[in-house]
C-alpha cells in the first residue's frame, strides 16, 4: 500500500512540501526544507542534538499541563500544540527511545506520570497513538488519545 494523499490535513497544510518530498523519497529536498527554517512550527534538530535536553523546561511544562488536565478535549488541544517527530521507531532518537526517556524524565522530576495502577504502564497525561482502524469504535490509524483518570478509576497507584 502506498499513500498518495493525506486526509487528515487541509490542502493548505504547511508541511505539505515536506510530506511530498518524503513520499517521493527525495531526501535532499526534505533535508533542505527542514534546515531552511521556513516550515511553520518546525524546529529541526540534527543527529547530535538531543531534543529532550535542548527544550527540557518547555517540554516539561507542556507535559505537566497534560498530566494536570481534567478535560479530555482541552487536553487533546494542548497535546496538539507540541509534538516530537522522529523518522524512526528504534534507537535513542527513535519514537520508542524518546517515549521511554520522556516517561523516565517525568518520573524523575515528579512532573506527572502518576500511574493509574500500581503496576500499570498508563499514567495521567500519557499520549497514545492509534495504530489500527476500529470502525466499531470510530478510531482510526493516526488518531491521538490521552489517558486521564475518570471518576470510576481507582485512586491507588
Amino acid at each position: 500500500v502506498h499513500l498518495l494523499r493525506g486526509y487528515r490535513q487541509a490542502d493548505d497544510f504547511a508541511l505539505a512540501p515536506l510530506a511530498d518530498a518524503v513520499r517521493a523519497g527525495d531526501a535532499d529536498t526534505a533535508l533542505a526544507l527542514l534546515r531552511s527554517g521556513e516550515l511553520a512550527g518546525v524546529h529541526f534538530h540534527e543527529d547530535g542534538e538531543d531534543p529532550l535536553t535542548l527544550g527540557r523546561d518547555a517540554l516539561l511544562a507542556h507535559w505537566r499541563a497534560l498530566a494536570d488536565a481534567q478535560d479530555p478535549a482541552a487536553a487533546l488541544r494542548d497535546a496538539a500544540r507540541l509534538r516530537l517527530l522522529t523518522a524512526v521507531r528504534a534507537g535513542p532518537q527513535g519514537a520508542r527511545g524518546l517515549n521511554a526517556r520522556i516517561e523516565q524524565l517525568l518520573a524523575e522530576t515528579g512532573s506527572g506520570a502518576r500511574r493509574l495502577g500500581a503496576a500499570s504502564p498508563w499514567f495521567q497525561g500519557r499520549l497514545l497513538l492509534i495504530t489500527e482502524n476500529s470502525y466499531r469504535h470510530g478510531l482510526f490509524n493516526g488518531d491521538v488519545g490521552i489517558c486521564l483518570r475518570s471518576d470510576a478509576s481507582p485512586s491507588s497507584g
